[in-house]
């Protein structure tokens, strides 16, 4: 784990940040590249969709079974599969950035 911390592709607890830490990182990264109505639509996946159900998770506690749970939960509270298809798509992309950033 030693070594995996020293390249940066895993985090300890004490420098993970949450999903909606991340989330906040990737939006303001987008700020000026995106229509208005594009940072609209995304804030409001991050917001309504993302950070309310798992916004206080850890990153580096973020697990592919953990993503599917949230797929389902999703779903369950009655998202449709065009929206849960597009809040994923958000979710990987602030996952992804943040870890670019080593967070």
């Amino acid at each position: 784990m030693r070594i995996d911390v020293k390249h940066g592709t895993h985090a300890v607890d004490t420098v993970s940040i949450t999903i909606e830490a991340a989330g906040r990182l990737w939006l303001a990264s987008r700020a000026n590249d995106l229509e208005r109505s594009t940072r609209e639509q995304y804030r409001q996946h991050v917001e309504l969709h993302i950070v309310s159900l798992i916004g206080a998770t850890k990153l580096n506690k973020l697990t592919l079974p953990g993503v599917r749970n949230f797929q389902d939960r999703l779903r369950e509270d009655g998202r449709s599969p065009e929206l849960t298809c597009k809040v994923l798509t958000r979710l990987g992309s602030l996952v992804a950035d943040a870890q670019e950033r080593g967070a």
